[in-house]
């Protein structure tokens, strides 16, 4: 005959389904937790093992045999999927000594994911790379990655700032990084705040090369923080060449009337609206007499958020033709100022 359960019996048989299902759960929890620390502690030792050199201090044959073996562990982080993500950040956080490791690590952890958290992991392990072991225009391709992703890299920029020695060379462009012409790249991507921020703080440096570099860097910024810090500079021991610049930056220049413009103000702002959407009939200002012209002679000091804007979005890669963008929009950006006398308070007449 057909019983109905008792409400005790029902009780009994609830508890011990709600244990079955915690048991499941935990022999699934710690079955994964297991699998985890292995494929954790693979990797780790495949890093001990292959890591934990400088790279300047070994010979050509010895780099490309490494070069092989960091091949071999891309492949199994990758081989792990989204545990081998996972358990890279964690070598990446863990790691406090082999500054080649962590920008390696971060290279490869930016190629596998762009969540916000991979991001950071990444941002933190780029922070400890020590720049003497790294082509200097890794370093900075990667700091710009991160920012144009929303991450700040004003530590970033000021570890490269600071480092004792930083060198890089750009291969497709002929182009040799020295520590100024690198931190263009950071510096003038960034908005100017905070670029000025920075750079201000990098004048009270202990290094030398790091002072100089900032002071070397002011000039282009040209905005009234900027140029208040510069005229505060003793400019008497400086090489000629920077304060040359900083004295184009401070004293006021006044702009002589070249004649009607050929463009109008409404097309210079949508030329500026353009970069750095580059290709097809357009490919940029720099060497643009026109534009630089009319530019100067129109754009109201309203615009200048626009001209900035543009400025910064013209570093769009690591090249001598991003620069050459970037200082034609500072030479307007300069004529403008100039035209209108802006910062009179601060510049010198």
């Amino acid at each position: 005959m057909f019983r109905v359960s008792t409400g005790r019996t029902f009780q009994r048989t609830m508890i011990v389904v709600a244990f079955l299902g915690w048991l499941l759960v935990a022999l699934h929890e710690g079955s994964a937790s297991a699998a985890t620390e292995s494929v954790c502690a693979q990797l780790q030792k495949e890093k001990s093992d292959i890591y934990g050199f400088h790279p300047a201090q070994i010979s050509q044959k010895e780099r490309e045999a490494k070069s092989s073996q960091m091949d071999q562990f891309w492949k199994s982080v990758k081989s792990q999927g989204p545990l081998g993500i996972d358990c890279l950040k964690q070598l990446i956080v863990a790691e406090q000594q082999d500054g080649f490791f962590v920008f390696d690590a971060a290279s490869l952890l930016l190629s596998l994911d762009t969540s916000m958290t991979s991001l950071d992991v990444a941002s933190s392990g780029i922070a400890k790379a020590d720049l003497k072991d790294l082509d200097s225009s890794a370093y900075i391709r990667a700091t710009l990655f991160l920012f144009h992703r929303g991450v700040d890299i004003t530590s970033l920029v000021e570890h490269y700032m600071t480092a004792p020695e930083v060198k890089g060379f750009v291969p497709q462009h002929a182009m040799t990084l020295d520590r100024e012409t690198g931190a263009i790249f950071m510096y003038g991507s960034m908005p100017s705040s905070s670029a000025d921020q920075s750079l201000i703080r990098m004048l009270i440096s202990n290094e030398s090369a790091t002072r100089n570099a900032a002071v070397a860097l002011l000039p282009l910024s040209l905005t009234k923080e900027s140029l208040t810090a510069l005229k505060a500079i003793d400019r008497t021991a400086l090489p000629d060449s920077i304060r040359k610049a900083i004295e184009g930056g401070l004293k006021h220049q006044r702009i002589e009337n070249t004649g009607p413009s050929k463009q109008s103000r409404a097309e210079v702002l949508k030329t500026l609206n353009r970069i750095p959407n580059f290709g097809g009939d357009f490919w940029g200002v720099a060497g643009d007499r026109e534009f630089a012209q009319s530019a100067i002679a129109l754009l109201q000091e309203e615009d200048l958020p626009v001209l900035r804007e543009a400025r910064r979005k013209s570093i769009y890669g690591l090249s001598d033709e991003a620069l050459h963008e970037y200082f034609a929009l500072s030479r307007v950006l300069l004529g403008v100022i100039n035209r209108l006398d802006l910062y009179k308070e601060v510049r010198e007449h």
